[in-house]
Protein backbone atom coordinates (compact mmCIF):
# COMPACT_ATOMS: atom_id res chain seq x y z
CA UNK A 1 0.00 0.00 0.00
CA UNK A 2 1.44 3.45 -1.20
CA UNK A 3 2.27 5.94 1.83
CA UNK A 4 1.15 9.77 2.05
CA UNK A 5 4.48 11.41 2.24
CA UNK A 6 2.53 14.74 3.55
CA UNK A 7 0.51 12.47 6.20
CA UNK A 8 4.12 11.10 7.80
CA UNK A 9 4.31 13.02 10.89
CA UNK A 10 7.91 12.89 12.06
CA UNK A 11 8.71 12.67 15.72
CA UNK A 12 9.39 16.05 17.44
CA UNK A 13 11.88 16.77 20.47
CA UNK A 14 11.98 19.98 22.06
CA UNK A 15 14.99 22.15 21.57
CA UNK A 16 16.60 24.53 24.47
CA UNK A 17 16.27 28.01 23.27
CA UNK A 18 19.66 29.12 25.07
CA UNK A 19 21.37 25.86 24.60
CA UNK A 20 24.40 27.87 23.01
CA UNK A 21 24.30 29.57 26.52
CA UNK A 22 25.22 25.88 28.65
CA UNK A 23 28.03 26.11 30.32
CA UNK A 24 29.55 22.92 28.28
CA UNK A 25 28.58 23.85 25.34
CA UNK A 26 30.74 26.96 25.98
CA UNK A 27 33.76 25.02 27.38
CA UNK A 28 33.00 22.94 24.32
CA UNK A 29 33.37 26.04 22.07
CA UNK A 30 36.07 27.57 23.78
CA UNK A 31 38.05 24.29 23.54
CA UNK A 32 37.58 24.05 19.60
CA UNK A 33 38.94 27.58 18.67
CA UNK A 34 41.61 26.89 20.93
CA UNK A 35 43.01 23.97 19.45
CA UNK A 36 41.52 24.91 15.68
CA UNK A 37 45.36 24.80 14.90
CA UNK A 38 45.77 21.08 15.62
CA UNK A 39 42.96 19.84 13.12
CA UNK A 40 43.86 18.96 9.47
CA UNK A 41 42.41 21.71 6.36
CA UNK A 42 40.76 18.50 5.30
CA UNK A 43 39.21 17.81 8.28
CA UNK A 44 37.74 20.92 8.41
CA UNK A 45 37.00 21.42 5.14
CA UNK A 46 34.71 18.24 5.69
CA UNK A 47 32.88 20.13 8.50
CA UNK A 48 31.48 23.02 6.86
CA UNK A 49 28.30 21.71 6.14
CA UNK A 50 27.93 20.45 9.87
CA UNK A 51 29.09 24.19 10.61
CA UNK A 52 26.15 25.56 8.70
CA UNK A 53 24.06 22.89 10.10
CA UNK A 54 24.95 24.48 13.71
CA UNK A 55 25.03 27.69 12.38
CA UNK A 56 21.17 27.66 11.02
CA UNK A 57 19.98 26.18 14.54
CA UNK A 58 22.06 29.53 16.62
CA UNK A 59 20.13 31.57 14.24
CA UNK A 60 16.89 30.03 15.15
CA UNK A 61 17.58 29.83 18.90
CA UNK A 62 18.65 33.79 18.93
CA UNK A 63 15.56 34.46 16.72
CA UNK A 64 13.24 32.56 19.74
CA UNK A 65 14.34 35.07 21.59
CA UNK A 66 14.90 38.32 19.39
CA UNK A 67 13.23 39.81 16.19
CA UNK A 68 16.32 40.01 13.53
CA UNK A 69 16.05 43.13 11.45
CA UNK A 70 17.95 42.45 7.80
CA UNK A 71 20.46 45.39 8.53
CA UNK A 72 21.37 43.39 11.74
CA UNK A 73 22.82 40.24 10.22
CA UNK A 74 26.57 41.82 10.49
CA UNK A 75 26.12 42.21 14.23
CA UNK A 76 24.60 38.83 14.50
CA UNK A 77 28.05 37.33 12.23
CA UNK A 78 29.68 39.22 14.85
CA UNK A 79 27.73 38.03 17.90
CA UNK A 80 28.01 34.29 16.66
CA UNK A 81 31.76 34.79 15.45
CA UNK A 82 31.23 33.43 12.49
CA UNK A 83 32.06 35.16 8.73
CA UNK A 84 29.31 37.43 7.54
CA UNK A 85 29.28 36.10 4.01
CA UNK A 86 28.78 32.49 5.45
CA UNK A 87 26.04 33.79 7.90
CA UNK A 88 24.46 35.27 4.22
CA UNK A 89 24.98 32.31 2.75
CA UNK A 90 23.08 30.17 5.28
CA UNK A 91 20.21 33.01 5.85
CA UNK A 92 19.54 33.47 2.00
CA UNK A 93 20.46 30.81 -0.16
CA UNK A 94 18.16 27.63 1.05
CA UNK A 95 14.76 28.73 1.82
CA UNK A 96 15.56 28.22 5.43
CA UNK A 97 14.23 31.90 6.32
CA UNK A 98 12.40 34.50 4.12
CA UNK A 99 12.18 38.42 4.60
CA UNK A 100 8.59 40.38 5.16
CA UNK A 101 9.32 44.08 5.87
CA UNK A 102 12.66 43.92 6.32
CA UNK A 103 12.63 41.65 8.98
CA UNK A 104 13.92 37.66 8.70
CA UNK A 105 11.18 35.30 9.25
CA UNK A 106 11.02 31.66 10.12
CA UNK A 107 7.70 29.83 9.61
CA UNK A 108 9.03 27.26 12.28
CA UNK A 109 9.56 29.74 14.56
CA UNK A 110 6.52 30.92 14.27
CA UNK A 111 4.75 27.81 14.83
CA UNK A 112 6.99 27.33 17.74
CA UNK A 113 6.18 30.39 19.32
CA UNK A 114 2.19 30.24 18.50
CA UNK A 115 2.55 26.81 19.80
CA UNK A 116 4.35 27.99 23.52
CA UNK A 117 1.69 30.65 23.52
CA UNK A 118 -1.27 28.81 23.24
CA UNK A 119 0.04 26.12 25.64
CA UNK A 120 0.94 29.12 27.97
CA UNK A 121 -2.54 30.72 27.82
CA UNK A 122 -4.29 27.33 28.37
CA UNK A 123 -1.66 26.66 31.78
CA UNK A 124 -2.87 29.99 32.52
CA UNK A 125 -6.44 28.81 32.36
CA UNK A 126 -6.06 25.79 34.03
CA UNK A 127 -4.42 27.48 36.84
CA UNK A 128 -7.56 30.17 37.44
CA UNK A 129 -9.90 27.49 37.24
CA UNK A 130 -8.87 25.51 39.90
CA UNK A 131 -8.22 28.93 41.93
CA UNK A 132 -11.44 29.85 41.82
CA UNK A 133 -12.90 26.33 42.63
CA UNK A 134 -10.59 26.08 45.58
CA UNK A 135 -11.33 29.32 46.87
CA UNK A 136 -15.49 28.74 46.71
CA UNK A 137 -14.42 25.30 48.96
CA UNK A 138 -12.40 27.59 51.52
CA UNK A 139 -15.10 30.04 51.72
CA UNK A 140 -18.26 27.88 51.36
CA UNK A 141 -16.97 25.65 54.28
CA UNK A 142 -16.58 28.64 56.70
CA UNK A 143 -20.06 29.96 56.05
CA UNK A 144 -21.75 26.89 55.41
CA UNK A 145 -19.91 24.32 57.68
CA UNK A 146 -19.77 21.69 54.16
CA UNK A 147 -17.97 21.53 51.33
CA UNK A 148 -20.08 22.60 47.70
CA UNK A 149 -20.96 19.92 45.75
CA UNK A 150 -20.96 20.91 41.99
CA UNK A 151 -21.48 18.82 38.79
CA UNK A 152 -19.07 18.51 36.26
CA UNK A 153 -21.59 20.82 34.48
CA UNK A 154 -22.07 23.38 36.97
CA UNK A 155 -18.20 23.64 37.50
CA UNK A 156 -17.19 25.80 34.03
CA UNK A 157 -20.38 27.79 34.96
CA UNK A 158 -19.24 28.72 38.28
CA UNK A 159 -15.75 29.72 36.81
CA UNK A 160 -17.08 31.84 34.02
CA UNK A 161 -18.87 33.55 36.70
CA UNK A 162 -15.53 34.24 38.90
CA UNK A 163 -13.78 35.55 35.94
CA UNK A 164 -16.43 37.45 34.46
CA UNK A 165 -18.21 39.24 37.42
CA UNK A 166 -16.41 42.55 38.75
CA UNK A 167 -14.50 42.04 42.42
CA UNK A 168 -15.98 38.61 42.17
CA UNK A 169 -13.95 36.86 44.63
CA UNK A 170 -13.65 39.77 47.11
CA UNK A 171 -17.97 39.72 46.88
CA UNK A 172 -18.02 35.83 47.67
CA UNK A 173 -18.29 35.76 51.35
CA UNK A 174 -21.15 38.52 51.26
CA UNK A 175 -22.99 36.58 48.22
CA UNK A 176 -22.65 32.98 50.20
CA UNK A 177 -23.93 34.46 53.64
CA UNK A 178 -27.01 36.22 52.21
CA UNK A 179 -28.04 32.99 50.01
CA UNK A 180 -27.66 31.28 53.55
CA UNK A 181 -29.65 33.76 55.28
CA UNK A 182 -32.55 33.66 52.38
CA UNK A 183 -35.75 32.43 53.06
CA UNK A 184 -38.80 32.68 51.03
CA UNK A 185 -42.75 32.38 52.69
CA UNK A 186 -43.78 29.89 49.19
CA UNK A 187 -40.86 27.72 49.85
CA UNK A 188 -40.59 26.79 53.46
CA UNK A 189 -38.33 23.74 52.83
CA UNK A 190 -35.81 25.98 51.03
CA UNK A 191 -32.32 24.45 50.52
CA UNK A 192 -29.56 27.56 49.93
CA UNK A 193 -26.94 25.95 48.11
CA UNK A 194 -24.50 27.35 45.50
CA UNK A 195 -26.66 24.81 42.91
CA UNK A 196 -29.68 26.71 43.51
CA UNK A 197 -27.19 29.93 42.68
CA UNK A 198 -26.34 28.88 39.92
CA UNK A 199 -29.82 28.17 38.23
CA UNK A 200 -32.18 30.51 36.35
CA UNK A 201 -30.00 33.55 36.78
CA UNK A 202 -30.48 33.90 40.70
CA UNK A 203 -26.46 34.94 41.20
CA UNK A 204 -27.44 38.07 38.95
CA UNK A 205 -30.71 38.50 40.70
CA UNK A 206 -28.72 38.50 44.56
CA UNK A 207 -26.62 40.56 43.16
CA UNK A 208 -28.79 43.51 41.51
CA UNK A 209 -30.90 43.35 45.03
CA UNK A 210 -33.97 41.40 44.24
CA UNK A 211 -33.45 39.13 47.20
CA UNK A 212 -32.60 42.70 49.35
CA UNK A 213 -29.71 44.02 50.36
CA UNK A 214 -26.01 41.68 50.11
CA UNK A 215 -25.42 40.92 54.18
CA UNK A 216 -21.90 42.07 54.97
CA UNK A 217 -20.39 38.04 56.13
CA UNK A 218 -17.28 40.03 57.63
CA UNK A 219 -20.26 42.31 60.05
CA UNK A 220 -21.40 39.19 60.83
CA UNK A 221 -17.94 37.64 62.34
CA UNK A 222 -17.19 40.69 64.51
CA UNK A 223 -20.84 40.76 65.97
CA UNK A 224 -20.31 36.82 66.94
CA UNK A 225 -17.00 38.06 67.88
CA UNK A 226 -18.23 40.99 69.77
CA UNK A 227 -21.12 38.88 71.35
CA UNK A 228 -18.58 35.63 72.54
CA UNK A 229 -16.33 38.72 74.33
CA UNK A 230 -19.81 40.00 76.11
CA UNK A 231 -21.30 36.58 77.11
CA UNK A 232 -17.51 36.02 79.01
CA UNK A 233 -17.87 39.37 80.90
CA UNK A 234 -21.08 38.54 82.10
CA UNK A 235 -19.91 34.67 83.12
CA UNK A 236 -16.54 36.18 84.49
CA UNK A 237 -18.70 38.95 86.52
CA UNK A 238 -21.44 36.14 87.63
CA UNK A 239 -18.86 33.77 88.87
CA UNK A 240 -16.62 36.15 90.32
CA UNK A 241 -15.91 35.37 93.73
CA UNK A 242 -18.13 32.33 93.81
CA UNK A 243 -15.92 29.90 92.97
CA UNK A 244 -13.31 28.44 94.71
CA UNK A 245 -11.30 25.47 92.78
CA UNK A 246 -10.13 23.79 96.10
CA UNK A 247 -13.49 23.07 96.42
CA UNK A 248 -13.71 20.90 93.56
CA UNK A 249 -12.86 17.48 94.40
CA UNK A 250 -14.43 15.48 90.87
CA UNK A 251 -13.36 15.25 87.39
CA UNK A 252 -16.78 14.93 86.29
CA UNK A 253 -17.97 18.07 88.26
CA UNK A 254 -14.82 19.73 86.79
CA UNK A 255 -15.78 19.01 83.52
CA UNK A 256 -19.63 20.30 84.18
CA UNK A 257 -18.40 23.54 85.01
CA UNK A 258 -15.89 23.86 82.06
CA UNK A 259 -19.13 22.89 79.90
CA UNK A 260 -20.76 25.81 81.38
CA UNK A 261 -18.65 28.36 81.43
CA UNK A 262 -16.81 27.93 78.15
CA UNK A 263 -18.62 28.55 74.50
CA UNK A 264 -17.61 26.42 71.02
CA UNK A 265 -16.37 28.96 68.37
CA UNK A 266 -17.89 27.45 65.56
CA UNK A 267 -15.22 27.95 62.75
CA UNK A 268 -12.15 27.53 65.10
CA UNK A 269 -13.34 23.87 66.28
CA UNK A 270 -12.37 25.01 69.51
CA UNK A 271 -14.12 26.39 73.11
CA UNK A 272 -12.67 29.12 74.34
CA UNK A 273 -13.12 28.78 78.54
CA UNK A 274 -13.86 31.40 81.08
CA UNK A 275 -10.40 32.06 82.95
CA UNK A 276 -11.63 31.66 85.84
CA UNK A 277 -12.02 28.07 85.32
CA UNK A 278 -9.49 27.46 82.97
CA UNK A 279 -6.99 25.86 86.47
CA UNK A 280 -9.68 23.20 86.71
CA UNK A 281 -7.79 21.63 83.51
CA UNK A 282 -4.37 21.52 84.82
CA UNK A 283 -5.78 20.12 88.46
CA UNK A 284 -7.68 17.25 86.53
CA UNK A 285 -5.52 16.93 83.49
CA UNK A 286 -7.89 17.70 81.22
CA UNK A 287 -7.47 19.31 77.62
CA UNK A 288 -9.39 21.72 76.04
CA UNK A 289 -9.96 19.17 73.33
CA UNK A 290 -12.15 16.95 75.48
CA UNK A 291 -13.98 19.95 76.22
CA UNK A 292 -14.57 21.06 72.75
CA UNK A 293 -15.60 17.27 71.53
CA UNK A 294 -17.93 17.44 74.39
CA UNK A 295 -19.38 20.76 73.56
CA UNK A 296 -19.02 20.13 69.49
CA UNK A 297 -21.68 16.86 70.38
CA UNK A 298 -24.08 18.36 72.53
CA UNK A 299 -24.47 21.38 70.03
CA UNK A 300 -24.57 18.95 67.51
CA UNK A 301 -27.52 17.13 69.28
CA UNK A 302 -29.64 19.81 69.99
CA UNK A 303 -29.40 20.75 66.15
CA UNK A 304 -30.84 17.23 65.75
CA UNK A 305 -33.73 17.61 67.79
CA UNK A 306 -34.63 21.13 67.00
CA UNK A 307 -34.57 21.07 62.91
CA UNK A 308 -34.07 16.79 61.99
CA UNK A 309 -34.29 17.93 58.38
CA UNK A 310 -30.96 20.14 59.16
CA UNK A 311 -29.20 17.34 60.61
CA UNK A 312 -29.81 15.01 57.83
CA UNK A 313 -28.45 17.98 55.59
CA UNK A 314 -25.07 17.97 57.88
CA UNK A 315 -24.39 14.02 57.47
CA UNK A 316 -24.56 14.39 53.37
CA UNK A 317 -21.77 13.35 51.98
CA UNK A 318 -19.79 16.20 50.72
CA UNK A 319 -17.30 16.56 47.51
Amino acid sequence: MAVDENKIVETFFSHDKAARGDEKIVEMFFDMRKNKDNFTAELLKNLVPYAAYGLYWSVVEYMHRNDLPVDKLEMLADELRIDKDFLNSVMNNYKLFHVEDDYYISDRIQRNLEFQATKSEQKSKAAQYRWALKTLTTVYKEIFNQKPVLSEGEKPLYVEFDQTIPDFRKKLPDILYTLKCLKFKNNPDFNPSINWLLTENHLAKLLNGEYGKLKSWSEHKKEIAQAQKEREAELAAKNQNTFDIDTINSKAVAIDLLLKNSTYVQQKNRCVINNLYQPLLKKFDITNKEITEIKRLASRGRERSEDPFNASKQDAEGI
